[in-house]
């Protein structure tokens, strides 16, 4: 036998024609998909881009200034707390539980930086890339599991609050209208923001599900040759319009440090480390590492957006769509 069969029945290896279609080994039944020429080597060339480097250098930046921030919380927390005793149940609560949690947000930080690095490095060999792209992915399905929680928290905290105004509407019939009247406009304006909060918390969790479609998409045209669409349009319009919040966040949060002064996530924690006796020099470090923070972010959000647009236009111009 010369162990080539045809007819439906296992080939040994792949099959090529006109060199637009590809038929992958598979026992028993035959499995084409369309190849366009040029783009296994117009993804691999993307990702070893200026924009993509910039990318993976800014993110390793961001989780070299969390490390530091998280260190620099433990040491003021601790100073804070070195006139309590060991077993204190309030040092134990704000060093432990405080550490802990902070220790666990740098986890996704250092899968996606891992995860930037081996598409990077690989996308310069002829080896298909395949863990960085799955974490990647991975770290996109977290999001999506928890902004569906914080839309289901949200959807709940809405209804809670509605049968709350219905409540206080009906005082406005008796003694106590005019409360009634008040309380219920006040839960009126908190339902509105919840319900604005959850708009937004919808579009993120589409964002991340189309980003995970569009890295699936940037895999398969990066190993196989093939795509079975573009980069997602609504991916880019929402990068671009993180681009120009997170430049306007870290314009402000420069700011606050250079007044000296805690706005945003500072605040809260220049009011927890004031319980202990911490002054404001305190406030103005913490201000300042969330400032350095914030411009790493911000670069590596527009750096993102340039490498999903050039991308995306380069695609078009070989026939995605």
């Amino acid at each position: 036998m010369d162990g080539n069969f045809n007819n439906g029945q296992y080939q040994g290896q792949p099959q090529y024609q006109n060199g637009y279609y590809n038929a992958y080994p598979n026992p028993g039944v035959a499995y084409t998909q369309p190849v366009i020429p040029g783009i296994r080597e117009t993804v691999r060339e993307a990702l070893r881009s200026t924009p993509f480097l910039i990318m993976a250098i800014t993110f390793s930046a961001s989780l070299v200034m969390s490390v530091i921030n998280m260190i620099y919380y433990m040491v003021a927390v601790n100073t804070g707390l070195s006139t309590l005793s060991d077993n204190s149940f309030e040092k134990i609560l704000a060093s432990g539980f405080g550490s802990s949690f902070m220790l666990v947000l740098l986890i996704p930080m250092v899968i996606t930086t891992i995860g930037l690095w081996q598409i990077y490095t690989g996308a310069g060999k002829d080896t298909p890339i395949i863990k960085g792209f799955g974490m990647l992915r991975g770290i996109c399905v977290l999001c999506m599991i928890l902004f569906i929680l914080l839309a289901a928290i949200s959807g709940i905290a809405i209804a809670l609050f509605a049968v709350g105004a219905g409540l206080l509407s009906a005082l406005g019939s008796t003694d106590f209208g005019d409360f009634g009247k008040i309380a219920a406009v006040g839960i009126g304006i908190i339902i509105a923001l919840f319900a604005l909060y959850l708009v937004l918390v919808i579009l993120a969790t589409i964002y991340y599900y189309k980003l995970n479609a569009s890295i699936k998409r940037i895999e398969d045209g990066a190993n196989l040759g093939y795509m079975t669409g573009n980069i997602s349009t609504y991916v880019i319009v929402f990068t671009v319009v993180g681009c120009v919040t997170s430049v306007l966040t870290a314009i402000t949060t420069i700011i606050t440090a250079t007044v000296g002064k805690a706005i945003n996530s500072a605040i809260s924690s220049g009011l927890m480390l004031s319980q202990y006796g911490l002054g404001d020099l305190e406030i103005v470090s913490s201000t300042v590492l969330n400032a350095i923070t914030g411009v790493f972010s911000a670069v590596f959000v527009i750096s993102m957006a340039l490498f999903l647009g050039n991308l995306h236009k380069k695609l078009s111009a070989l026939g995605v769509r």
